[in-house]
């Protein structure tokens, strides 16, 4: 048995797939035979060496509950100029659970300080909310998803901002010291 932390929710091979920052703590069991790895087991649910799910009907859950269940769709890149504001829809698909997240908009890579601390981080310059904090989220039993608008996002540029590239991140969380869901936007300021 081994004992060690991820620095993202999950198993398996993600190369190259754009993935949450919440360490996560693993157990991992390893038979060896001879010189061979004959079996190698994470947290009792993911079998390393065939990179599946024990329990198939896991697939997909590698959050567990939450998560897993929702996607926030929204705008990734937008072209705007000082002194400029603009407002985007931000949508979801209910899943089988409902749900009851929060939602807000920080910097990336500062998530975690961000629902720890309720302080959130912009860059200079740059305006962003939310017209909500919350979002209840219906449960569906329909195997036709459809979105349904969750909220509104409005940024505003200064004009004294100078022209580049920011970024800010739409930030889904359960409770204060969870995992978090992200989405990143953008801004390309001319």
């Amino acid at each position: 048995m081994a004992d060690f932390d991820s620095r993202h929710p999950g198993y398996g091979n993600r190369t190259g797939q754009a993935l949450i920052n919440y360490n996560t703590h693993h157990t991992m069991g390893i038979e060896i035979r001879g010189l061979d790895i004959d079996e190698a087991f994470i947290d009792d649910a993911w079998d390393e060496k065939n990179q599946k799910f024990l329990d198939p009907t896991q697939q997909g859950n590698i959050l567990g509950y939450g998560f897993n269940s929702y996607d926030l769709n929204m705008i990734k890149h937008v072209i705007m100029k000082p002194g400029e504001t603009k407002a985007f829809s931000l949508s979801m698909v209910p899943r089988e659970k409902p749900g009851h997240l929060m939602i807000d908009v920080t910097t990336p890579n500062d998530e975690s300080d961000f629902i720890a601390t309720g302080k959130s981080k912009l860059p200079n310059g740059v305006s962003a909310s939310l017209d909500r904090k919350t979002i209840d989220l219906p449960a569906t039993k329909s195997e036709n998803y459809t979105h349904i608008d969750v909220a509104s996002l409005k940024i505003s540029i200064s004009q004294d901002v100078l022209p580049g590239n920011y970024t800010i991140s739409v930030v889904l969380f359960e409770n204060n010291n969870g995992p978090f869901y992200s989405r990143f936007l953008t801004m390309q300021i001319q």
